[in-house]
């Protein structure tokens, strides 16, 4: 073949030719996506396996919606039905947030005498109560099934 060959002219043309147009219409490796690649949302497949779970924000918590417990005032453990370090006794003000939280061994009820307040506890499940200390005087709290005195508190004017 001669080297001015039309035809071997015309293949070499067509072969840069195609390599000019493969190298302006190759995909691109940017990371920007075209905007035929964007998806408006789930396909009917996807939106049929979506789950409760998925969809449901209204479990989510809002931490500052509630402030932390407070301190208990008197807390109690109580183990064979006596008091851990014998009786617990606090005394507060008239007008101050009172908190008894009383963990045992066994079911009772715990009761604040005088206030009458009541809660149970069993193990596993310590009973909290709280209160604003209103009535000045010195105030009993027990285990009342088993008649097992547990703290005292003084509440002071």
């Amino acid at each position: 073949m001669n080297p001015r060959d039309p035809r071997l002219l015309l293949i070499a043309g067509g072969v840069i030719a195609a390599i000019v147009l493969f190298l302006v219409l190759r995909p691109s490796d940017d990371a920007n996506p075209s905007t035929t690649d964007t998806v408006a949302g789930p396909t009917a497949t996807q939106a049929e396996t979506t789950t409760a779970a998925e969809t449901d924000t209204t479990s989510t918590v809002d931490v500052t919606a509630a402030p932390p417990e407070p301190e208990p005032t008197i807390a109690v453990t109580v183990r064979g039905g006596q008091p851990v370090g014998g009786l617990a006794r606090a005394t507060v003000h008239q007008g101050d947030d009172v908190v008894v939280v009383v963990d045992a061994d066994a079911s009772d009820e715990v009761h604040v005498h005088g206030y009458d307040l009541t809660a149970d506890v069993a193990p596993g499940k310590p009973a909290r109560i709280e209160f604003e200390a209103t009535i000045a005087g010195g105030f009993e709290i027990e285990l009342e099934d088993a008649d097992v005195h547990v703290a005292d508190l003084e509440v002071q004017p």
